[in-house]
């Protein structure tokens, strides 16, 4: 390090070492969730879902492709969606389902599965019905789980949103699950049923992540701090340097380890849902020698002192540092003061 300064004061170099790490991110309470479903209707109605014609011609179509029930749409839509549109002119009889592809919902341990879907129902004189069901194992009747909705009246004229949570330990075969939204207008045709924004996600049950912390020569480190920051978690190594986190969420997350005097070191670890995952952590540690400690040295105005000091890290981890200067003065400041008079001031000595 090399400094120059046009200074007539004594000078000594401060040099420390730059390595805090912040802990105080709170918890982010996030829910790592498997997505099953999530759609949008926004060009067609997809090839995968298919239609079960229970009775009557009709199926189900997508707006805009054909016009919107009665010039109703569900809430929260763009203008395209899935419909059943027995109000056209000529409209057909309706008594059809669609289906959701299969949706494997296995790995659930609870009421870990939401469906939401915005809709926009509209009956007319009494012919009109709607139900959303689940079944699981195939998607025929015997295969009914759940009816969610059964309505016979009208929605409100901007539609409504459906929130449902779903517990898969309790269907036949939890890995071969669908949803239907069926309807029929009873052999009438007339209004008809929209839906849209179709959302189905699995929340992933938390693992565990457990191991050791190291140094460079392999010894453990009592009291190192172990945390994904991003989830606010965070403990400490035991004597034998061993740590636990067994509520970390599923899937990739990123994990740091770190004691003051040692560098922070960070591991991506994907953790196994309802598993437990080792990750091992190696903290380096640098070690600082600064020579000379200080500078002494007495300049006169205008005189410039050119100086260098020997930083050396002789540990195995990075080291980080900053340097102040700092200009060091006796402290005390002479005046001299001159009364009111008449006559000639003489240069003192």
């Amino acid at each position: 390090m090399s400094m120059e300064q046009l200074i007539a004061h004594d000078q000594s170099v401060v040099v420390y070492s730059d390595g805090d790490f912040d802990l105080s991110v709170p918890a982010q309470n996030r829910a790592v969730k498997a997505i099953l479903i999530d759609e949008t209707f926004d060009t067609q109605l997809p090839a995968t879902w298919p239609q079960l014609q229970y009775s009557g011609t009709g199926l189900w179509g997508w707006v805009p492709g054909i016009p919107a029930p009665g010039g109703y749409q569900p809430l929260n839509s763009d203008g395209n969606f899935a419909a059943c549109n027995g109000y056209t002119p000529g409209g057909q009889v309706f008594d059809v389902g669609l289906f959701t592809p299969s949706m494997d919902m296995s790995a659930a341990a609870g009421p870990d599965v939401t469906l939401d879907f915005d809709r926009n129902f509209q009956d007319f004189a009494g012919n009109g019905d709607f139900q959303c069901r689940v079944y699981s194992g195939g998607t025929a009747l015997a295969n009914l789980e759940l009816t969610l909705v059964n309505v016979t009246s009208d929605d409100p004229s901007t539609g409504v949103h459906n929130t449902f949570v779903l517990d898969p330990t309790t269907f036949a075969d939890a890995s071969d699950v669908y949803v239907e939204w069926w309807y029929s207008c009873n052999t009438g045709t007339a209004w008809g049923l929209g839906i849209d924004n179709v959302v189905i996600n699995l929340v992933l049950p938390p693992g565990e992540m457990w191991g050791y912390v190291f140094n460079g020569g392999g010894l453990s480190i009592y009291g190192a701090s172990v945390g994904v920051e991003a989830e606010g978690l965070l403990t400490t190594t035991d004597p034998t340097g061993w740590y636990s986190l067994p509520t970390v969420p599923g899937g990739m997350v990123e994990a740091y380890a770190w004691k003051a005097g040692y560098n922070v070191t960070i591991e991506m670890v994907n953790i196994l849902p309802a598993g437990s995952v080792q990750q091992d952590f190696i903290l380096a540690a640098p070690t600082m020698i600064v020579s000379p400690t200080f500078h002494e040295e007495v300049l006169n105005p205008d005189e410039y002192y050119t100086t260098n000091t020997g930083i050396l890290n002789t540990g195995d981890g990075l080291l980080h540092w900053n340097a102040t200067i700092e200009y060091l003065t006796d402290g005390v400041l002479k005046t001299v003061n001159i009364p009111e008079f008449t006559g000639q001031i003489e240069q003192g000595a």
